[in-house]
């Protein structure tokens, strides 16, 4: 399979996390029988316009958000000094918890763009881009599967033309365009990808325009780290020095105006990593994009595999920006334009992340010895694998080593209900 058609049908289908499930990691990873229970809104489809909520069915303590702001560093002391049978928190690094007085359990909508939306969305990109050497009827594709390719044709002509069948289309999910001078992609009714060809120019000519979000940073990355720790580092980007936070700024600002959705009110984004890579004489910056709802962030991540229980996965923000003259010259991922259905109401108060921490210290297998690297407390995104309905819980987040296999893992215990989600993964 050539490497642009494999592209395409990873866009469309919207596999940008390869999950492997098996029963066997539940019984290597869980001491229990609790594998992380999914809060379930699904109803009968004549019911499926009305509000819905779920019961809170907590029977562990839990404290004020308000008034624990104050109380957290108590809380990190606490942990980082106990010793746990299966964890070891001495080299852990323990975020702060977001300043808000309230919390939520959402469920995920799912959304279309109609045909004409999404050729609305595409011309007015090219426009912003001042793109104007595109000409749509021959090069606007569809990758959505509703019409069959031509395995005769060289990528991207063996995609059906959009204007041969646009009276016809039941979605504008899947159209694109990808040649030397620019590429997008549309998907999850949003803007999935995109390239004004800058990079590609400048490293090979010629080459399509989708390969400037391929990571052209794997091969020559020269360092890399949370922006808040290389913002004022600056490197020679083509249009001069220009610092690692002045960028991020530039990205951030770029997504918060809509690509061209924004999500729901309250709904920010951050840039916190950034990867700097060489290219020819000049460097380019890889920055990691992730929402931000009501204050509260959300768990982001790469591509790549994971191994995950059978019945859910763990969904993580994955949207990667490029930049190699200041501006966001690609970008790939989905990310600010999901909107909620709040299915709990407004919770003033979590789980404690002492209570949070007894809780994970039961549910993992005792033979475990995991060096947890990382404590945050974030949004994270459950998919349950049947119904493929997503929902959003306020969890605290725990990333580490798990040293009798080998493998890193990620728990993240819902600071509501106290359920525990996870998955395995090795380094990228």
């Amino acid at each position: 399979m050539r490497r642009e058609l494999a592209l395409v049908c990873a866009i469309v289908c919207c596999s940008s996390l390869i999950a492997s499930c098996s029963s066997d990691v539940n019984k290597e990873i869980a001491g229990t029988d609790q594998s992380g229970t999914i809060v379930s809104s699904t109803k009968d489809e004549a019911d499926s316009s009305q509000s819905e909520t779920v019961p809170i069915v907590s029977t562990y303590p839990r404290v004020g958000l308000s008034g624990y702001f104050s109380e957290y560093s108590k809380s990190v002391q606490t942990v980082s000094g106990k010793e746990y049978k299966t964890m070891d928190f001495s080299r852990c690094e323990f975020g702060n918890v977001p300043e808000t007085k309230e919390v939520g359990i959402y469920k995920v909508k799912d959304l279309d763009i109609t045909p004409e939306e999404s050729l609305a969305t595409i011309e007015a990109w090219l426009s912003s881009e001042h793109i104007e050497n595109v000409d749509l009827k021959t090069e606007l594709r569809d990758a959505s599967g509703q019409y069959s390719s031509n395995d005769n044709a060289k990528y991207p002509y063996n995609y059906p033309a959009v204007f041969s069948y646009s009276s016809n289309f039941e979605t504008g999910n899947g159209f694109f365009i990808d040649t030397p001078d620019c590429h997008i992609q549309m998907g999850g009714y949003n803007i999935y990808s995109m390239s004004n060809g800058v990079i590609t120019h400048y490293i090979s000519p010629g080459e399509l325009a989708h390969h400037d979000f391929m990571d052209p940073s794997s091969d020559n990355i020269v360092e890399e780290g949370l922006v808040s720790d290389l913002k004022d580092k600056s490197y020679t980007l083509l249009n001069g020095e220009v610092k690692i936070g002045e960028a991020a700024d530039t990205v951030k600002e770029y997504f918060e105006k809509g690509t061209p959705l924004t999500g729901p009110e309250g709904m920010t984004i951050d840039v916190p990593y950034a990867s700097v890579f060489s290219i020819g004489d000049i460097y380019g910056y890889n920055f990691n994009v992730r929402r931000v709802y009501k204050g509260v962030p959300f768990l982001y991540g790469d591509f790549g595999t994971f191994q995950a229980p059978e019945d859910y996965h763990i969904d993580w923000d994955i949207k990667k920006a490029y930049t190699i003259d200041g501006n966001v010259d690609a970008y790939v991922g989905f990310t600010q334009g999901f909107e909620f259905e709040d299915i709990a109401g407004p919770q003033t108060q979590i789980i404690s992340l002492e209570t949070a921490t007894d809780i994970l210290e039961e549910f993992l297998a005792k033979q475990m010895k995991i060096e947890v690297y990382d404590v945050s407390f974030m949004y994270v995104t459950i998919e349950e694998v049947s119904t493929m309905n997503r929902t959003v819980y306020p969890c605290w987040v725990y990333t580490g080593h798990n040293n009798s296999d080998g493998r890193n893992i990620r728990c993240a215990v819902d600071s509501i209900n106290g359920e525990v989600f996870y998955y395995t993964y090795l380094d990228q």
